[in-house]
């Protein structure tokens, strides 16, 4: 984070741009909402190196804040789809299915545990099952 030094030396109208921009504001809106012309809040972004660092610093903090709750609704969805796939859920495992052979899981690096790899296993052979189904036409496999 930027140091309180830098932050104190932005003027209100800065701060109100700030505020305007970190909330999805353009510069054309921010500048409105600060009372300045565009090209100013343009200027600062470019320019005004506290601004643009606390700009960047705020950015950086927002985006930080967004990963860690997309990690968490991510594991709740996770979940849900193991719920499903737990129940023999044709569609879900359809929809694994398709976003694996997209390479679905390829913006996730980390390397999988005990647990999620006996889980893999366990996918890996009700998927030969429900691709063997699939191509005999036989009723679906439990």
């Amino acid at each position: 984070m930027v140091a309180k030094a830098d932050q104190s030396r932005l003027s209100p109208k800065q701060r109100i741009a700030l505020d305007s921009l970190m909330s999805g504001s353009t510069h054309a809106e921010a500048a409105s909402a600060a009372a300045v012309a565009r090209s100013t809040v343009t200027k600062w972004c470019n320019h005004d190196t506290a601004f643009g660092s606390e700009l960047r610093d705020r950015q950086q903090s927002r985006a930080a804040q967004l990963d860690e709750r997309l990690a968490c609704l991510l594991d709740r969805a996770v979940s849900v789809v193991a719920g499903h796939l737990a129940q023999d859920d044709l569609r879900a495992a359809i929809a694994v299915l398709r976003l694996l052979l997209r390479g679905g899981t390829s913006a996730i690096p980390r390397q999988p545990n005990e647990d999620e790899t006996n889980i893999g296993e366990q996918l890996r052979a009700r998927v030969e099952r429900l691709l063997q189904f699939e191509s005999s036409g036989e009723r679906r496999p439990t």
